[in-house]
């Protein structure tokens, strides 16, 4: 078994098709009987931290995560740093989400709560208003 830290460069912070990269990442991985984790950083990069079980399939998944620039504003990885770790207890493979995640959910999740109220209140108003013209008929 080998562990490996990878920085991923390039447009990799973002979502595709309603799907995040790191989501993707997860999903090779597993699919691979990969171990680690994946995270966004702060300097727009995104981490990997896994182990392989040998040098080709450490090859074969950095294929697979690599993806070309090939459309406008779809994630690619420009580049990827590789550097060794040893000894960290990786698990079953997973998005390491940090507060940065945290905070967009809430932010999000308080979003979308007020436009389920403002719908609410658009419907009431549209029976509200409904009810004179029906009278006059």
């Amino acid at each position: 078994m080998i562990q490996k830290r990878l920085i991923l460069k390039g447009r990799v912070q973002i979502v595709d098709d309603d799907i995040d990269y790191r989501e993707k990442i997860k999903d090779i991985a597993r699919c691979m009987n990969i171990h680690g984790y994946v995270r966004n950083l702060r300097d727009g990069t995104v981490e990997i931290v896994c182990e392989c079980k040998n040098k080709k399939q450490l090859s074969e998944f950095k294929e697979k995560i690599t993806i070309e620039e090939d459309r406008h504003l779809k994630p690619y990885v420009e580049k990827i740093d590789e550097y060794s770790t040893e000894g960290i207890p990786l698990g079953f493979f997973r998005v390491d989400y940090d507060n940065m995640d945290l905070e967009i959910l809430k932010a999000t999740t308080r979003w979308v709560n007020s436009m389920i109220s403002f719908n609410e209140e658009i419907k009431k108003m549209n029976v509200t208003l409904k009810k004179p013209n029906d009278e006059l008929s």
